[in-house]
């Protein structure tokens, strides 16, 4: 049995920006309030029969705001009635449709005050369809966000011209007064993306650049990776959990569409690759038993085969997103963190 749920619901996979470099594949799809009714009903039924597990569920899209407020009114009643409130709801959201009615009922949802958001405050990858300013109505929103007290990690996605900025990118950030900072490299978008693509060994520098302002300016700010790997011991013991074995996306992550097909990944989800059941049709036993539910254990014990079964910096790498590299390669990025790893703790 396992100890957490993480469950990833995405309502709609419809968006009001275009983003030059998003990796999710529209579809004109949104979630009857039904799908949601089934899934806290199995929610409340497995956390029943397995009393020690516990589960987050994060709102994710497309754009999740994009359902209305009517729409999380029916979800916070389900949450009250069924699940009494027990998981830990978190969303990820542009940030670009906040209303005072929409954020009065998810103060009540969000139980953990968190939302996590994305803006390049150097680059205009960022856009809202309708030719309106995307950091304009980011910053409205955030700000509305913030003076109700909710919670806002800011996720930076970092590309080929993200180098030149580096240091820009942590003080920017600090001084805008977001609760947290999460670096992750461009993957591969699902549409076609004419900008700068970002390179192994630039990822790489751009980690050291930001870990050196970071140290300097003694931490003030959680920044992800860094406070997690921070975390772990330096040691060689092998058993000890990797980073991203700690994180949300260890197994069994549950990714949701607006249909109530289910996915092992957000990514799968987002391209329609290796469904793992429905909502409608089977039980969270059944799903969590299918044989792809923790396809990632089983990524890494393949990868370990090979070099990275040898390499010092395993622990913090765990060989990186298995959904970006595949089911049996090491991350892309391999040789920027060794970059990175070797100047920091060597």
């Amino acid at each position: 049995m396992p100890e957490h749920l993480e469950i990833v619901i995405k309502p709609t996979l419809q968006c009001n920006g275009m983003c030059d470099y998003c990796n999710v594949a529209e579809r004109p799809l949104f979630m009857n309030v039904s799908v949601v009714e089934k899934l806290f009903l199995s929610l409340s039924h497995y956390m029943e029969q397995n009393p020690e597990c516990t589960a987050t569920v994060l709102w994710h899209g497309g754009e999740p705001m994009l359902m209305g407020t009517g729409f999380f009114e029916n979800v916070l009643e389900f949450d009250r009635k069924i699940l009494a409130g027990r998981p830990t709801h978190l969303m990820q959201s542009n940030l670009t449709l906040v209303t005072e009615d929409l954020l009065d009922v998810l103060r009540e949802l969000l139980n953990d005050g968190g939302i996590g958001t994305s803006l390049d405050p150097f680059e205009d990858y960022r856009k809202l369809k309708g030719g309106a300013s995307y950091f304009e109505r980011w910053y409205d929103g955030f700000e509305s966000a913030k003076a109700r007290g909710f919670r806002v990690g800011m996720v930076y996605v970092a590309h080929g011209r993200s180098l030149e900025y580096a240091k820009k990118v942590y003080y920017y950030f600090r001084n805008l007064g977001v609760d947290s900072l999460t670096l992750i490299p461009l993957e591969e978008p699902a549409g076609l993306f004419e900008g700068a693509r970002l390179e192994p060994l630039s990822w790489g520098r751009f980690l050291a650049e930001i870990y050196e302002s970071w140290k300097n300016d003694d931490c003030p700010l959680p920044v992800e990776p860094f406070a997690g790997w921070e975390s772990l011991p330096f040691d060689s013991d092998s058993s000890a959990r990797s980073y991203n074995e700690s994180l949300s996306c260890c197994e069994p992550t549950l990714a949701i569409s607006p249909e109530g097909d289910v996915y092992p990944c957000v990514r799968l989800l987002d391209i329609a690759v290796g469904k793992i059941g429905n909502l409608l049709d089977d039980t969270l036993d059944t799903i969590l038993a299918h044989p792809d539910a923790l396809w990632r254990s089983t990524r890494r014990e393949l990868i370990r085969l090979d070099d990275c079964g040898s390499c010092r910096w395993w622990k913090y790498c765990a060989g990186g997103c298995a959904a970006a590299s595949g089911p049996r390669c090491k991350t892309t990025w391999c040789e920027g963190y060794k970059l990175f790893f070797g100047g920091v703790y060597e």
